[in-house]
């Protein structure tokens, strides 16, 4: 048995293999820039070079669905990844397109076969996969992950370029500019500590600075708790230091494919129940497509996060 798996290793991993080999072996030539319709750096350092204004566009995960679906129509997008149908706002907002293709991995050949003239994905995804496709002809702009709002709001004018449709960015960079504003002027939430919890069963988690929910929380005029004592990111965390902390409000994801757990996990515990926002019922349930964003509905969130903190009752003495 043991012999037999090492001898014949799963169908997936030869194929990524053969195609990553293919592609070295047959690089596309690269298009020469100064007859490009545009061209720039993608945030990971690689030229992207646009001959044509793409109309073939694959974005690669939520994010990018939600800045895609907000420039162009359906009619120039040649596939979605699965998660949209549970994390795109804009999905959600609109409905998932009944004619496209969808893609479960970011996969090569399983890109490839969708014929793309521009791939829009993240700088965490799989980097041989990125590789091949770049080695196949196939432009990547890949994103990295959002340090401030500012970071956003420049996402959505270089994706707008991207794509040929600049004057679409700029209305969506202004009425951004005209809420973030409105976000920044109101205090009234400024001595409010939030702390983000998430149980899917397999232990609690939560987040830290350099988070996207560290940014929705701070854009909602609250301090993340998740980032004091230095902590960054996502990580694990224990009953005794959420004791410790004791958050004025908790930050809950809501349902995904009619199940909210976490939600179910912090109320059924036990250890909790003292907790201030446990005690004053001081629970935000988010929606699903809003509680990690890091596209241009990162605004979204925190408007709606406002909202929901304004809207709880009064904290019992």
């Amino acid at each position: 048995m043991g012999e037999d798996a090492l001898r014949f290793p799963p169908m997936r991993s030869v194929l990524s293999t053969l195609l990553l080999i293919a592609s070295s072996c047959c690089e596309a030539a690269p298009p020469l820039e100064e007859d490009a319709f545009y061209s720039c750096t993608s945030p990971d350092g690689a030229r992207v070079v646009l001959m044509e204004k793409p109309m073939r566009i694959v974005p690669t995960s939520t994010s990018t669905t939600d800045l895609v679906l907000a420039l162009v129509g359906t009619e120039r997008i040649a596939g979605l990844p699965e998660t949209v149908r549970s994390y795109s706002h804009e999905v959600g907002l609109r409905g998932m397109p009944s004619d496209l293709p969808i893609f479960t991995h970011y996969i090569g050949e399983s890109l490839l076969a969708l014929s793309p003239d521009l791939v829009i994905g993240h700088v965490y995804q799989e980097f041989d996969t990125t590789r091949v496709l770049r080695r196949a002809g196939v432009p990547v702009y890949s994103l990295e992950y959002p340090k401030n709002v500012e970071d956003v709001i420049s996402t959505v004018e270089e994706v707008s370029k991207l794509l040929g449709e600049v004057e679409r960015g700029a209305e969506i960079t202004r009425d951004l500019r005209e809420r973030l504003e409105a976000l920044r002027q109101d205090k009234t939430r400024a001595h409010l500590r939030a702390l983000t919890y998430t149980n899917l069963g397999s232990g609690v988690w939560t987040t830290g600075a350099g988070s996207s929910p560290h940014l929705l929380i701070e854009l909602a005029g609250m301090q993340n708790a998740g980032a004091e004592g230095g902590r960054e990111m996502d990580y694990q965390i224990d009953v005794e230091r959420m004791l410790v902390l004791d958050p004025d409000i908790l930050i809950v994801a809501g349902n995904v494919s009619g199940l909210t757990p976490s939600l179910e996990f912090l109320l059924d515990d036990k250890l909790l129940k003292d907790l201030t926002a446990v005690r004053n019922e001081h629970i935000v349930v988010l929606p699903s497509t809003l509680f990690s964003a890091n596209s241009q509905h990162l605004l979204t969130a925190a408007e709606h996060l406002g909202v929901a903190v304004d809207a709880l009752p009064q904290a019992h003495k």
